[in-house]
């Protein structure tokens, strides 16, 4: 029997949801709703409706309309309302802007700050009028969603499993330490980083190396590291010996 391609089985989870394995917030949301009789805003707009209405218009940076359906939304329970902008904050933004999610919770804090000193009296609107012109302003992505999501079902239906990648056998495990990979392994593979920014001239940086010199008496730190590294590497006597929990007690930094 040919076993089916992604898109095949993507295309049968839409025809037979998994009604056991819930995971979005508006999903679970609408279960909820199904339970009691229709949630009307003091407007009469459905609930749920309305939580739509305000993300759409959000995604679309149409500023007035969503104003509107936060105040409809904060009239019936500010707490859903707060709830749902910080979701959008992460499905609609994301790391297009990964900034706002900050902003959105700060503003929330205070929010519920002043509402508490105010002993339960609506906060000032210019706190969620903020909330709200920030993510209709905010550059828009949704690869925080798909991320998740993708990689959930490549696991959950194609059983998508990885091999442990080699990089991460270093002097901080019982494999790495087998392999004879010390701290000049760890410092050119395990301290790799990709999109490094030099800041202030990297002053800490060479500081940290300049450390290194003279705590192992080094001719030059930099040597180690993997721009420069020749890739021979081996345990040295400053490489302690692995503890019994697992992890090398050599006082360099957790993976």
């Amino acid at each position: 029997m040919t076993k089916p391609s992604f898109s095949e089985l993507l295309e049968r989870t839409k025809s037979t949801p998994d009604e056991k394995a819930i995971t979005s917030k508006d999903t679970k949301e609408k279960v909820t709703a199904k339970k009691s009789d229709q949630l009307l805003t003091k407007n009469g707009y459905d609930v749920f409706e309305v939580m739509s209405a305000l993300q759409k218009m959000i995604r679309r940076g149409k500023e007035g309309e969503a104003m509107f359906w936060a105040f409809e939304m904060e009239s019936f329970n500010p707490a859903w309302l707060w709830k749902r902008l910080m979701v959008i904050t992460t499905e609609d933004v994301g790391p297009a802007d990964p900034s706002v999610p900050v902003l959105v919770k700060t503003l929330w804090d205070t929010y519920d700050r002043m509402k508490e000193m105010a002993q339960g009296k609506q906060p000032e609107s210019h706190i969620l009028g903020m909330a709200v012109l920030s993510l209709c302003r905010a550059k828009k992505s949704h690869e925080a969603m798909y991320l998740p999501m993708t990689v959930h079902w490549w696991r959950k239906y194609l059983n998508w499993k990885i091999e442990m990648p080699d990089v991460a056998l270093d002097i901080h495990t019982r494999r790495g330490k087998k392999m004879g990979r010390g701290r000049n392994h760890w410092y050119s593979e395990g301290f790799r980083i990709n999109n490094h920014e030099v800041i202030d001239n990297d002053k800490w940086g060479t500081a940290f190396r300049i450390g290194d010199e003279l705590k192992y008496d080094l001719k030059n730190a930099d040597d180690y590291y993997y721009d420069k590294h020749k890739g021979e590497y081996h345990l040295t006597e400053e490489d302690d010996i692995i503890g019994d929990d697992g992890l090398a007690t050599h006082g360099l930094p957790e993976s």
